[in-house]
């Protein structure tokens, strides 16, 4: 499908949709000019020269093009791509580990990019004290870090040997700059008085911050503070806004579903929207509901998943939507279409996590049981603004060979139709239902709208069929990409003691599994899985394709012309051009953010052009002010033309090249180093 695009055609009119961006008051630029073969650090990034022989072949993009290979630690499952990811000692942490850990287990994970991702879950102190743990992820290198005090917050934290703290759910924007969620116990009375706990990190320090009083919210929150609250999901669409979920207690002792919302790092209670009309009917209106997860497409746009009790007793799935600010209970699907059909009496489903790829497409996953009281795995989509059950994959496959009950606890999406959710199962060697132990990790897959179960790579310390009285599985998960997910939870070993468990996966494709080139003609040649969206081969073009860019799921890309003109195809979206800018330098060669959600142009003479998402950190026009000879300052000519252009895995910076080799670097990529003054026609980076 062709989307919105004005690459120039004869006599067509160009799209009205321009946008243009050379710079900005307050933008910092870090750059590098490089001339010839000069001494200078090493760069690692690679140079790409395609032919042809019957055509003129001027760029190509790929379906998961670059892959960098798994740690030397980790452990690979070679039928699937998965493999495990040995954690990172806790020996630095302050208060020390217990040395005989009994509930050492990540809860939730966020991946800015790939191989940058943190993790949050708890640990048990010497104390036997629940803390909060933190696990950061940095270009593939794990590390645990310190917690920070919650000494500051109101009501005051338990101290002594009774303290039950831990995060449950994460959401980071950027790098170093994320905001995790769970609970904390108070020193108010007993031993199970929870509060919501908000901890936020910015620029690589964490601090924990005072939660928002509940005293506004309907029905209105207990005074006795037992059980007061928690806080199980969150989704940031910037730093600073961000919107969490769980619940609170109120004064009639039942438990209703908690919005908190923080806007321009200001945080408050959001007063949760009535379930009264929904069907089957909420038992009391709005009482005993919890929300579990939640995913924001855009600031004030949310969809939060969880369950509710109804007036039959039974446990129905919850599903509200904030749209454009104003949270509304949305009627849940039917899932009597699903096999083996639901239980009718003493049900118990319920949607534990969500992700949206744009607003009004989401997918959530949980379970629900069967007749037979044996557990499955739940998945409801949304096409469009529209709910619909959809059939769960069969697991019989897997090994251990599974048996008894299956939980989905955790997805994430990176286009429509394209999710990974993980979970667990009970394996055959189970001695009872529903099962204590002998869990294992599940991971499903769904590509271009297919589920599968996929099978997951064994643990460290196990082999053959079935783990001996282990409790084993994966509660949180954050693709940056189809081809690269990583989850997070824990297993056990012999002993019974819990680790936490890191899996990094291909996601929904191959890495490498397919590519594209494009001719100056507007010509797509597709080669692998690399699908055909379209192209302009058979269109007479005022001016040259000069490049193009793929989308993050593989499932489009835009192609660029000389003048600026950008055509959009398959699910790339059309975020504007330089097309109709009397441009100085033809452009040469384009990048895509890493969501797919923006790109950049590049000219010959280094100028950037930014769209959508894509930032612009700068560019080489900037860099060489020289005075000229009347005493007015200048900008010195490139010795050679910039030829193309590549993002940085964050999308945080750019590099260009030139043709004699040199790089500019802005944002945050690195320099490492120059070509030598050859013919160079293009670049791409790791």
């Amino acid at each position: 499908m062709i989307s919105h695009g004005d690459i120039r055609l004869p006599d067509n009119e160009r799209s009205a949709r321009k946008l243009y961006q050379e710079g900005g008051a307050g933008q910092k630029s870090i750059a590098l000019r490089v001339i010839g073969s000069g001494v200078y650090p090493l760069l690692w990034f690679r140079l790409q020269i395609v032919t042809a022989a019957t055509v003129s072949i001027v760029g190509l993009a790929g379906v998961g093009f670059l892959m960098s290979s798994p740690p030397a630690s980790a452990s690979t499952s070679a039928s699937t791509g998965w493999v495990v990811t040995q954690d990172p000692p806790l020996s630095s942490l302050s208060p020390a580990p217990s040395a005989d850990p009994f509930d050492l287990s990540l809860s939730a994970i966020s991946c800015t990019f790939e191989s940058n991702c943190t993790a949050v879950g708890s640990y048990y102190d010497v104390n036997d004290n629940s803390e909060p743990l933190i696990m950061t992820e940095t270009n593939g290198t794990w590390v645990a870090t310190q917690e920070p005090p919650l000494s500051g917050l109101s009501p005051t934290p338990v101290a002594g040997n009774i303290g039950f703290t831990q995060l449950v759910g994460i959401s980071c924007s950027s790098a170093d700059n994320c905001t995790a969620v769970g609970s904390y116990q108070d020193a108010k009375v007993g031993t199970t008085s929870q509060e919501p706990l908000i901890m936020i990190e910015t620029n690589g320090t964490w601090v924990a911050t005072q939660e928002p009083p509940l005293s506004g919210l309907s029905p209105a929150s207990t005074t006795d503070p037992v059980n007061h609250g928690w806080l199980w999901g969150i989704s940031c669409i910037s730093a600073d806004n961000c919107t969490a979920v769980g619940e609170y207690r109120d004064v009639n002792d039942t438990w209703d579903a908690l919005i908190m919302t923080e806007t321009n790092g200001t945080w408050a209670a959001t007063q949760e929207p009535p379930l009264s009309g929904l069907s089957p009917v909420p038992a009391g209106g709005s009482d005993f509901a919890q929300i579990s997860g939640i995913s924001c497409a855009s600031a004030g746009n949310c969809t939060a998943v969880g369950s509710y009790v109804d007036l039959n007793g039974n446990m129905d799935p919850a599903i509200i939507t904030e749209t454009n600010g104003t949270w509304a209970a949305t009627q849940e699907p039917s899932i009597s279409v699903v096999s083996p059909a639901p239980a009718t009496e003493n049900l118990r489903a319920s949607l534990n996590g969500v992700s949206c790829a744009s607003v009004g497409n989401c997918e959530a996953v949980g379970s629900y049981n069967d007749v037979g009281e044996y557990y499955h795995p739940l998945i409801v989509t949304e096409t469009n603004g529209t709910w619909a059950a959809t059939q769960e994959p069969s697991i019989s496959g897997l090994s251990p060979s599974p048996a008894f009950s299956t939980f989905a606890l955790a997805i994430s999406c990176v286009s429509v139709g394209n999710c990974t959710a993980v979970g667990n199962y009970a394996d055959a060697s189970s001695p009872i239902e529903p099962p204590l132990n002998n869990t294992n990790p599940l991971i499903m897959t769904e590509t271009n709208g297919t589920w599968a179960a996929t099978q997951e790579p064994p643990p460290p310390g196990f082999s053959g069929n079935g783990f001996n009285e282990s409790d084993s599985r994966l509660a949180g998960i954050s693709c940056t990409s189809v081809h690269n997910c990583t989850a997070v939870g824990r297993y056990s070993k012999i002993n019974q003691t819990w680790n936490p468990l890191i899996e990094t996966g291909p996601g929904m494709l191959s890495p490498g599994s397919g590519y594209w080139l494009v001719a100056s003609d507007g010509g797509v040649f597709s080669f692998g899985d690399a699908g055909f969206y379209g192209a302009t081969g058979s269109l007479p073009l005022v001016n040259p394709v000069v490049g193009m860019a793929a989308t993050s799921d593989g499932k489009g890309y835009w192609l660029v012309a000389s003048d600026g003109g950008v055509l959009s195809f398959g699910d790339a979206g059309f975020y504007g051009s330089a097309g109709s800018l009397p441009l100085v330098n033809p452009v040469v060669g384009m990048a895509a953010t890493p969501d797919g959600k923006g790109y950049w142009l590049v000219a010959s003479d280094g100028g950037v052009f930014s769209f959508g998402d894509a930032a612009y950190h700068g560019s080489p026009g900037q860099l060489k002010p020289a005075l000229s000879p009347g005493g007015s300052n200048s900008i010195e000519p490139l010795a050679a033309p910039v030829v193309g252009m590549t993002g940085t895995p964050d999308g945080g910076g750019y590099w260009e090249i030139a043709s004699d080799g040199g790089i500019f670097t802005f944002g945050d990529a690195d320099f490492f180093g120059s070509g030598s003054p050859t013919n160079i026609v293009g670049m791409a980076a790791l």
